[in-house]
């Protein structure tokens, strides 16, 4: 397996936080409306540091000329031959970073979720890696702690008894997941989480792909991207 280019390797230690964590988003140049939404939801979410890795040269040149040359790389088909996720996966594993990937349709809505994430990751020494299952986190059930009379936990209750008839191969578990954790359809077509007021923590928007996704977001206020801002980029390269 051939090292990582000098420059490659240099941009992902500026970008690394103070507890070796690497927030890494992969995308095309057709996917950039969406990965700029994506940024800006990481920076609302108060995480300024990241890492885009572009699978084609037009993404990281429209990157460079929207200012974020220094958060970009290009990945070069030695890295990743396999032309997959995993395979860019399985080079930064063998870096001294812990890779938090996040597909450009997850949306971090809160404050502080990959500190949250991360005390997951190590508050057990022997704990090796968080993965999502079907779109959502994992999040222990088997250990439950209720508030007594309280009407917030009641309605939870109630929500998670519904969630699991309507779909009895859900384990209280998976039902807890899609709340805090949810998928596009659980958050925007079953409107679980706002049921009882839960804030999640994220959103991965998977049910719908396209203008119909992005349609989805600005019917939802979950839009930050500047458009006219994109296009301007797109038109300063284009004038080059």
């Amino acid at each position: 397996m051939p090292e990582l280019a000098s420059d490659v390797l240099q941009t992902i230690q500026a970008n690394r936080l103070d507890n070796d964590d690497l927030l890494i988003t992969v995308a095309t140049y057709d996917m950039r409306f969406e990965l700029y939404n994506w940024i800006a939801f990481m920076k609302a979410a108060k995480e300024d540091r990241f890492l885009i890795l572009c699978t084609d040269s037009a993404l990281y040149q429209h990157l460079t000329y929207a200012g974020y040359k220094d958060q970009a790389v290009l990945i070069s088909k030695d890295w990743n031959n396999s032309g997959t996720v995993a395979g860019i996966l399985q080079r930064l594993v063998y870096l001294d970073i812990n890779p938090l990937m996040l597909d450009i349709n997850q949306l971090v809505l809160q404050p502080r979720t990959r500190e949250y994430l991360s005390t997951l990751m190590h508050i057990r020494w022997n704990t090796q890696l968080i993965v999502a299952q079907d779109s959502q986190s994992r999040i222990s059930s088997g250990f439950i702690y209720l508030m007594r009379d309280s009407y917030p936990v009641k309605r939870l209750m109630a929500l998670l008894l519904q969630t699991q008839m309507d779909r009895p191969d859900l384990t209280l578990q998976e039902a807890f997941n899609a709340l805090h954790f949810p998928d596009g359809e659980s958050y925007f077509s079953k409107n679980l989480s706002k049921e009882i007021g839960i804030d999640p923590y994220m959103v991965h928007v998977n049910h719908k792909t396209g203008k119909e996704r992005i349609d989805l977001l600005k019917e939802h206020q979950l839009w930050y991207a500047d458009e006219e801002h994109i296009k301007q980029v797109d038109q300063q390269i284009t004038n080059e």
